[in-house]
């Protein structure tokens, strides 16, 4: 087993806290990323996604893997949090 990252590649975990499998976003549903105390309105935390890049992926290139894994979670939105960003969802 090997249990580096190589440069150029990318890991992606996500960790979902709800038993009930939310329906994934439209591929062009915005994501928006935000910081816990800039949110207004009511939310859920759905789960963790992580992402570990090698140094060949931009913070752009790191930023959609979040946001595509996202929306594969029906999650609204990101939330940085602790160094993780969460997926979470509207209501």
């Amino acid at each position: 087993m090997f249990a580096g990252i190589l440069p150029g590649c990318v890991s992606i975990k996500s960790i979902p806290y709800e038993t009930t499998v939310r329906q994934s976003k439209p591929e062009n549903y915005p994501i928006e990323i935000y910081e816990s105390k800039d949110i207004s309105k009511p939310y859920k935390v759905i789960g963790i996604i992580q992402v570990d890049a090698g140094k060949k992926y931009s913070v752009a290139g790191v930023l959609e893997k979040l946001r595509v894994r996202a929306r594969l979670m029906g999650g609204d939105a990101l939330i940085e949090k602790a160094s993780k960003p969460q997926a979470l969802a509207w209501g």
